[in-house]
């Protein structure tokens, strides 16, 4: 079997997604504005970049560990 992982999603979980997008804008992402706690944008090569909001990760994955109280 020759199948290999071909990536098709960055998905990266922040605490402030303004700071965020400020960011990734300084370094040039065309990332549209934010839809609630969550943005997206998609490379050329289709490949998704997602930004979420910490509280909002963790209704879709329970494994989101709690940032209160310190930085990860």
């Amino acid at each position: 079997m020759d199948a290999k992982p071909v990536l098709g999603q960055i998905n990266l979980v922040v605490r402030d997604l303004q700071a965020s997008l400020t960011f990734y804008r300084l370094l040039g992402l065309d990332i549209g504005e934010p839809t609630g706690p969550h943005a997206r944008m998609t490379f050329p090569n289709g490949v998704g970049f997602d930004l979420d909001q910490h509280e909002f990760a963790r209704q879709w994955s329970s494994g989101t560990p709690d940032v209160a109280g310190g930085r990860r």
